[in-house]
């Protein structure tokens, strides 16, 4: 029952319809009590991606008539962090292309690394941070003190300001009800934003914020458009529409690798991504199928998974993707899809069925562990359906699978999806503009061949 169910729920809660409502209930709750609009912000002093978050909220506050409510966290949260080592290490790669996108500082010292993290040396700082925060700094003064934390410079300072201080302890236990507030409010990452019932990730979520508050007409001035959305461009508004892509067919360049699971929202972005980025400059695309997470021992806690899935909407959404009628294939649904993965490559329509299984199980509310529902994915891709059928107990997938994993896990990632080409690799189904960056780099200094297509 609750498979049947679910797609429907699922449906409801990522509505156009309920999002609206949830905004007009926070609107005219805030115009009732005279309250200015104001955004709660979580910031972690040793997180790369709150440090570019610092530097990109002066501009929001320039734009828009809100105000800032800004709190320090002291810890993650385990639990939503299966693999916290190499998250952090990826973290402080993938900060960089966000920095170079919007020319925002991020200099590390060499030496800085999560394991080398002095507990003392980081408490100061953090204390440091919300004491300032509380003080009323600009978010220039607050830069200062990301930029000497990861500069490892005026490293005295924040002990000095803590020795003095009479609240450090206060600030101390602030700071740990600051990371509970964060957990009790229903989020887990650090560099989030709040504003009246909806989360903002990062950068790369501000585009979604600031499309938020021009609908709120919160805007200072009437020629106010959004800013943070050059991760989207070249491809949002014709990610859909292959058609008219360019019928090219470039030689003599390595194929872009997709790391993608039958069950992530994410991978299922990524797909659409992959084939239209393929598609456009006319090379290869060679996607690796893992298991889902969940499928691997990896936990993933609800209050995740049901962010995941919201954002998920929003971005589909931004997209023009269909998304959110969503019948989970986790377990047999994901392993009668590998199970056809040969079949598929075989009658070279492996792309298109990986798109109809993607599109069938997140926008159609199939259910892909029936054979009903298989049927009907089966045959979106342009198989037969009665040959396929016969291929559902082939096991062969498995070791193609472990394979794809124990690779993705030796460049230091767990979960998908990942880009890959060449020597670069990106998680995230937003980081589809560094892989471009490549490409564009390969054809201009690399010897290829052009073919246009009939």
């Amino acid at each position: 029952m609750k498979k049947v169910i679910q797609p429907y729920l699922l449906r409801a809660i990522s509505s156009d319809v309920l999002r609206d409502g949830r905004r007009k209930f926070h609107r005219l709750l805030r115009r009732l009590t005279n309250r200015k609009a104001c955004i709660n912000v979580y910031l972690k002093v040793d997180d790369p991606y709150s440090y570019l978050l610092v530097q990109a909220l002066p501009s929001i506050e320039k734009r828009f008539n809100v105000e800032f409510s800004a709190n320090v966290i002291y810890s993650l949260q385990e639990d939503m962090f299966p693999e916290p080592e190499l998250w952090a290490k990826h973290a402080l790669v993938d900060a960089n292309y966000v920095a170079s996108l919007y020319h925002f500082k991020f200099l590390p010292h060499p030496n800085k690394s999560p394991s080398a993290i002095d507990v003392a040396h980081y408490d100061a700082y953090a204390i440091h941070l919300q004491d300032r925060i509380d003080r009323g700094d600009s978010w220039q003064a607050l830069l200062r003190i990301f930029e000497d934390y990861w500069q490892s410079r005026n490293a005295n300072e924040p002990y000095r300001q803590m020795k003095q201080s009479k609240n450090a302890d206060a600030l101390k236990i602030k700071l740990k009800e600051n990371s509970n507030s964060l957990s009790q409010q229903g989020h887990y990452l650090p560099a989030t934003l709040y504003f009246e019932g909806e989360w903002y990730w990062g950068v790369d979520r501000l585009c979604h914020l600031e499309e938020r508050l021009l609908h709120e007409n919160l805007g200072k001035l009437p020629t106010i458009h959004v800013v943070f959305d050059r991760s989207y461009l070249n491809i949002q508004s014709s990610i859909i529409h292959n058609a008219a892509l360019p019928s090219v067919k470039v030689e003599n360049v390595p194929p872009i690798e997709l790391f993608w699971s039958a069950r992530s929202p994410y991978s299922y972005i990524a797909l659409y991504k992959a084939i239209y980025l393929a598609n456009a400059y006319g090379v290869p695309l060679n996607v690796k199928p893992v298991l889902p997470m969940m499928m691997r021992g990896l936990d993933v806690p609800k209050k995740k998974a049901l962010y995941i899935f919201l954002d998920t909407t929003r971005e589909a959404r931004k997209l023009g993707i269909e998304y959110g009628f969503v019948a989970d294939p986790l377990g047999s649904g994901v392993e009668r899809c590998y199970s056809l993965l040969r079949f598929a490559r075989e009658q070279g329509r492996y792309l298109e069925f990986l798109l109809a299984f993607a599109h069938g199980v997140n926008a159609k509310g199939i259910r892909a562990d029936t054979n009903e529902g298989m049927k009907r994915i089966v045959e979106q891709a342009g198989l037969n359906w009665t040959e396929a059928k016969c291929h559902l107990s082939d096991s062969q997938w498995k070791e193609e699978v472990v394979s794809n994993q124990q690779e993705m896990y030796a460049f230091g990632n767990w979960g998908v999806p990942i880009f890959r080409y060449k020597n670069t690799m990106v998680w995230g189904q937003d980081r589809m503009f560094v892989i471009e960056r490549e490409l564009r780099d390969t054809m201009r200094t690399s010897p290829v061949s052009i073919h246009q297509l009939d």
